[in-house]
């Protein structure tokens, strides 16, 4: 289908010391998607990311049997997927490369050659880290380094998000900020695969759901699988209510 963003079919990854990783993944999510990724740590979450943004193989070795396709494409090297793909580290502390808030927030604009300055100020303005645009990042919080990369992505304007649990360190009105953002994007046509390991906020959020356990697929769709006694044994905190 034209709107189909990302496909996975029998998409199975192991590492070098034979690990598997993912076995047998099919998933499809299409243009203007929310689709929230769940499981237990270990269970896969973190390797599909790197393996939709082309982390691995061509950074992280590892054997892939299946496909995976990117607007009908193979994922190429990250740095040629940034065109398109954005992704944001579990740890903000592995993507920031500058000494400076506003150097950091434009520097993948400018790699992209898209920087826009109004844009990339009023990004600071929204995020609240305005006042620190001449600052360290290091000497941001561990929360706001976290935001500071997520406006960052959001600066780059890729068409794919790919989240590694954005909201993990922030507090509440934070993650909701963030995620008002994300279902904006949303409405635009942007599509967003997000790790996450709060379930009650996701409901709010996602379209769908995925939810691996010991690197496979258990279930996907929309809310109702959390009714479901695969995904309630799947090592994850289920929704109240459910």
């Amino acid at each position: 289908m034209a709107n189909e963003r990302i496909l996975l079919q029998n998409l199975s990854v192991s590492y070098a010391n034979g690990r598997p990783a993912l076995s047998g993944i099919n998933l499809k999510i299409k243009k203007g998607e929310i689709v929230a990724v769940l499981g237990a740590n270990g269970s896969g979450k973190t390797t599909l990311l790197y393996t939709i943004n082309g982390i691995i193989p061509h950074l992280i070795k590892a054997n892939i049997s299946g496909s995976v396709l990117v607007d009908g494409e193979k994922p190429k090297t990250p740095s040629k997927m940034a065109e398109k793909v954005g992704i944001l580290f579990q740890n903000p502390d592995d993507q920031i490369f500058t000494q400076r808030v506003f150097d950091e927030l434009v520097f993948g604009m400018r790699n992209l050659k898209r920087f826009d300055e109004k844009k990339a100020e009023k990004l600071l303005r929204e995020s609240g880290l305005y006042r620190y645009k001449d600052a360290d990042p290091f000497d941001l919080s561990f929360g706001q380094r976290q935001k500071l990369c997520f406006y960052s992505l959001v600066a780059m304007d890729p068409e794919i998000f790919l989240l590694d649990e954005p909201s993990s360190s922030l507090d509440y009105p934070s993650s909701l900020e963030i995620y008002s953002v994300i279902k904006k994007l949303a409405k635009k046509g942007k599509t967003f695969v997000i790790v996450e390991h709060d379930a009650d906020l996701m409901l709010e959020v996602a379209n769908r759901f995925a939810v691996l356990k010991n690197g496979r697929l258990v279930a996907e769709g929309k809310k109702e699988i959390f009714k479901l006694a695969k995904v309630k044994n799947a090592g994850i905190k289920i929704p109240r209510g459910f």
